[in-house]
């Protein structure tokens, strides 16, 4: 009987000197910074005083601290983001309260909630054909008067229209050896004897459509305007 009773002492004494310590290691490893805390209780106060934007702008300094954040922090951005119409960057981040705190987090009945409403918002974003993925305003694209293509000069013959001839490597003649080690001179009959043809890109047009870099050949460029989807 005193053995087993020793036994057990002896365990409880290791899951004190053990057991604690490392549970106290995982607590400091996981602790969050104060000015992290800081940004994350100030962005609330705003919160609640529906200062949206300016709780956005501190939510994104704690973020831009590139240290541990705490998960309840990814909720109230997301709502913040949620109030903003920023549903496709709300999701993102009620999907990353999610991952850090699993069904264990204090604000998951509410999360789930929110998150419910986000998907109904980012479906519309999908379907709306006058804004983008994230919810903002496409406008026409000035660059190419919203027809997708710049009429620019052909960069494969430099605006020549003319491209120098391969077979006869622009001498207009082709030299081959005869028989006897002669040189023979025939004209080309690619060029016709000009050294030069067409360009096959431009077909002598000298100018080409590309792709409009600013809009990509899509005729519209996003905004900043949130859409309404009226």
């Amino acid at each position: 009987m005193g053995k087993s009773i020793g036994i057990i002492s002896f365990i409880f004494f290791a899951l004190f000197f053990f057991v604690n310590p490392v549970k106290a290691q995982i607590e400091e490893e996981v602790q969050i910074d104060k000015e992290v805390l800081i940004y994350f209780r100030d962005a609330k106060v705003e919160m609640s005083n529906g200062n949206y934007e300016q709780a956005n702008y501190l939510f994104r300094k704690a973020l831009a601290t590139r240290k541990v954040i705490p998960g309840d922090l990814c909720y109230f951005f997301a709502e913040t983001l949620y109030m903003l119409k920023q549903y496709q960057n709300a999701s993102n981040l009620i999907e990353k309260y999610f991952t850090l705190t699993s069904t264990n987090g204090d604000y998951y009945d509410q999360a789930l909630e929110l998150a419910e409403l986000i998907d109904r918002k980012v479906n519309i974003n999908r379907r709306c054909s006058k804004c983008d993925f994230y919810g903002y305003k496409y406008t026409e694209c000035i660059h190419c008067d919203e027809d997708g293509k710049i009429n620019s000069t052909c960069y494969y013959c430099r605006g020549t229209g003319l491209r120098y001839c391969s077979p006869c490597s622009g001498e207009g003649i082709i030299i081959t050896t005869g028989p006897l080690g002669s040189s023979l001179y025939q004209k080309c009959g690619v060029c016709e004897s000009k050294g030069y043809v067409e360009c096959s890109l431009c077909h002598g047009e000298k100018n080409i459509d590309t792709d409009c870099s600013v809009c990509l050949g899509s005729r519209k460029i996003r905004t900043l305007e949130i859409c309404t989807h009226d």
